[in-house]
């Protein structure tokens, strides 16, 4: 039930004294008998299901030898904060989602690997609506509108003044190419990759394809960390390895421009008026009209495009192409008289 699920703050706390605890070589029973408890209370209040009382947290100090006054400062303002109400309590969330916000909130360092979306603290709004409404169980208009009011939220954790948190993020390659929302949604997005890469606590590495079998086969995982005073971050496990395979800096930001580039010269079919949006294109026969009548106009339009229709349909669709893949049209069907 959610009321007995351990907050991240009472969890973090707990886990804490687990460490100084296993650090001066205590047992639960040594902590029990200081705290004329059961062992299992010690358990319970190490695993962030019961709250520490400030008394108790003295005693344990005490027992465990702790003589940094930072450390002894710096549990007991988390203790004093464990019944401290959460910006997200007014949302009425699920628990396991109130404990992800909480652990992202608690903590200064995150670690993420996601293989197939891109990380929720760096999406964009549309982006994060497109992922929503295609949960069938998340589609009414107010869940989503809750949803993205949190996210937005969320987010703030990455760009405010004070000590924003420290976010690295490797990100699949699959991710890229997979159009959520549609291509304008989706090269906003890589824009925002972008943009937050330039932040100095925030590094994006994409992991392509080519990189092949890799340590994050198993799939996408969160590492959150929370050294206290004077302890140096711990970078072991499965992500150090990860960013092995990933490109990495310059690198990593050349492989999105560029995809994002391959995403805007994308061939589309769209329904264009040639009275509006074509008016004063100069259309061309092609030489590899057809012997039969089949004519194909093509011109060059807007936005380093080209268009290509049927002369006898000028109402009809046009296949329009960004520059990179008219070049390999033309290329492909070996026509040189038309507009390059």
């Amino acid at each position: 039930m959610a009321a007995s699920s351990p907050t991240a703050r009472r969890r973090r706390l707990g886990s804490e004294l687990r460490n100084l605890r296993r650090n001066a070589g205590k047992s639960l029973d040594d902590a029990a008998e200081v705290l004329d408890c059961h062992r299992s209370r010690v358990s319970r209040i190490e695993t962030g299901h019961l709250p520490v009382k400030r008394r108790d947290l003295e005693d344990l100090f005490n027992l465990y030898s702790v003589t940094d006054t930072q450390i002894r400062e710096t549990l007991q303002a988390m203790a004093r904060q464990l019944n401290q109400p959460n910006w997200w309590a007014e949302y009425g969330l699920d628990p396991t989602y109130e404990n992800l916000l909480g652990l992202e909130s608690e903590s200064n360092y995150i670690r993420s690997f996601q293989s197939i979306l891109i990380p929720g603290l760096l999406q964009t709004n549309e982006y994060t609506r497109a992922v929503i409404r295609a949960n069938p169980a998340l589609v009414t208009d107010e869940a989503v509108e809750k949803l993205l009011q949190v996210r937005t939220e969320r987010k703030l954790i990455l760009t405010r003044d004070e000590e924003p948190i420290r976010f690295w993020a490797i990100i699949g390659e699959a991710a890229l190419r997979t159009p959520v929302g549609g291509a304008e949604v989706m090269r906003a997005q890589v824009d925002q990759l972008l943009s937050m890469t330039e932040r100095p606590n925030i590094t994006v590495q994409v992991l392509p394809y080519q990189a092949g079998a890799h340590a994050g086969l198993s799939g996408p995982f969160i590492i959150f960390q929370f050294p206290l005073p004077g302890e140096r971050a711990r970078d072991r496990g499965v992500h150090p390895c990860l960013r092995q395979s990933a490109i990495v800096g310059v690198e990593s930001r050349r492989f999105l421009r560029t995809h994002q580039r391959h995403q805007e010269d994308a061939v589309t079919i769209e329904r264009v008026e040639p009275l509006s949006s074509t008016a004063g294109v100069q259309w061309i026969k092609s030489s590899r009209s057809g012997s039969t009548n089949n004519c194909v106009e093509v011109a060059a339009l807007a936005k380093r495009t080209h268009g290509v229709r049927d002369s006898k349909r000028t109402d009809g669709p046009i296949l329009t192409f960004g520059s990179a893949s008219w070049q390999a049209f033309l290329t492909d069907v070996g026509d040189n008289d038309t507009p390059r």
